[in-house]
């Protein structure tokens, strides 16, 4: 109620993070250092996970890639949730823009479909040069744990967690991090954004170099991993939410699975 001769206070809602003009949160708390957590526990599963699995007896070696797996990415899911809750606005959606739209699902079938589509001629030209060579043949692996690995983690668990993260965590705690610390420099809100996006990127990449068996392969998986990760970080941005980054990661991974299968 106001009291007589009181003029109402405009009520100014706060810009979404898809707007230029976006400034953090007063309530959001959660920034770089746990950001750079989550990134490591994604780092230690891809890079020191394989040497765990070399190490175990035979008999052990997919319950340990498998276990490993969901250990590395639950822990990861729960310094995300923990920054949320504890030190955020308690809720996925608008700390991270953790949202999915059936929008969504088209633009991020058009994503994967254009990556596949330019990985597959960037590879068959580097292969046709020689600059490429053939990738070792795969061990064969019982059915069962392709699709456990593969499939529950590679599509179903991994793009998921790996866009919280990476779209979600570390993209935004980068941006906030630059409009808190020159709020009102000239183009701090440009700098913001194209800073957040191609560093995103270039982690996204960092984190897939274990996949390769090469250095051309290694060059390959970096640049066809931050094409994808300045593309996803572009979109989540102007969307404000990671609901087509993480159909087009679904997609695409879920594509490389069927294709496995296929070939198995």
């Amino acid at each position: 109620m106001l009291s007589p001769g009181e003029e109402p206070k405009p009520s100014v809602a706060p810009l979404p993070y898809s707007s230029e003009s976006y400034s953090p949160h007063l309530s959001v708390r959660w920034g770089m250092p746990e950001a750079l957590l989550a990134v490591s526990l994604i780092a230690a599963s891809g890079f020191l996970l394989p040497a765990l699995v070399r190490a175990a007896p035979p008999a052990f070696t997919y319950p340990v890639a498998f276990i490993g797996n969901l250990l590395g990415y639950g822990c990861t899911l729960l310094v995300v949730v923990f920054a949320s809750r504890r030190r955020g606005l308690r809720q996925l959606s608008r700390d991270f823009g953790f949202v999915i739209k059936r929008a969504d699902l088209g633009t991020g079938a058009a994503i994967a479909a254009g990556m596949l589509l330019f990985i597959g001629l960037v590879s068959a030209v580097l292969r046709h040069s020689g600059a490429l060579a053939q990738p070792p043949s795969p061990v064969a692996s019982p059915l069962i744990w392709i699709v456990l690995l593969q499939g529950l983690v590679g599509v179903a668990i991994a793009p998921i967690v790996e866009e919280l993260t990476l779209r979600g965590l570390l993209m935004r705690a980068i941006r906030n991090a630059i409009l808190r610390r020159r709020p009102a420099a000239e183009r701090t809100a440009e700098i913001a954004i194209n800073t957040s996006i191609i560093i995103s990127a270039a982690a996204f990449a960092g984190l897939h170099l274990h996949e390769a068996h090469d250095l051309y392969s290694g060059v390959s998986v970096g640049v066809e991993t931050f094409i994808f990760g300045l593309v996803a970080g572009w979109v989540a941005t102007r969307t404000g939410r990671l609901g087509a980054t993480v159909a087009a990661h679904i997609l695409y991974n879920a594509t490389i699975f069927a294709i496995m299968i296929a070939a198995s």
